[in-house]
């Protein structure tokens, strides 16, 4: 009958494991979704993440995710089974970067008009940040350590001249790592 032939068809195919991930280029902190894309004569998933440096996961999931709390490679193991004790397994390697960014404008006008006035950089798996401001002569006339805090361009209470000021940011990263950026920022009026 048509169970018999079901019954072969799934003892006589081998599962094939296979899954795909995204996105493409995971970072540390956020969810790396995976997704299986082997065959369907599978009644049983077993996935095992191993972190460069120690911390494992696992699941019974068909497309779990999987969260890196530090920058490296991730060993993802998949192994399927059916009901018919056939199994299939394959892992793959992925590479998680720290993510981290620091997207500073080069430019920003405290003039009042509430337009680009403030001089905020944009900070990705930041996860504490000192924003040091200096002026030509090198006196600091800006320092926070908040990620939300910019310059509004004014030094002790009044508003500096034009002209180009550096910024010295030093970031730490999810990773644990520390990071410098440095540049300059041009302040018209």
């Amino acid at each position: 009958g048509i169970s018999t032939s079901l019954h072969d068809l799934r003892v006589r195919y081998k599962p094939v494991a296979d899954f795909d991930y995204n996105p493409d280029k995971p970072v540390i902190s956020t969810p790396i979704q995976f997704n299986y894309t082997g065959t369907n004569n599978v009644d049983s998933w077993r996935w095992n993440f191993e972190e460069q440096g120690g911390a494992k996961g696992n699941s019974s999931f068909i497309s779990p995710q999987y969260v890196m709390q530090q920058a490296g490679i991730l060993a993802v193991h998949l192994s399927v089974k059916n009901n018919y004790g056939c199994t299939d397994s394959i892992t793959k390697y992925i590479v998680v970067d720290a993510g981290i960014n620091v997207f500073v404008p080069t430019a920003f006008t405290p003039n009042g008009d509430e337009l680009n006035g403030i001089f905020l950089p944009t900070y990705e798996n930041v996860a504490a940040v000192e924003l040091t401001i200096m002026n030509r002569w090198g006196e600091v006339v800006f320092k926070t350590n908040s990620l939300e805090e910019g310059w509004d361009g004014s030094y002790k209470g009044e508003a500096t001249t034009d002209g180009v000021f550096v910024y010295y940011i030093q970031a730490k990263g999810y990773d644990n790592k520390n990071y410098t950026f440095r540049g300059t920022v041009t302040m018209v009026r």
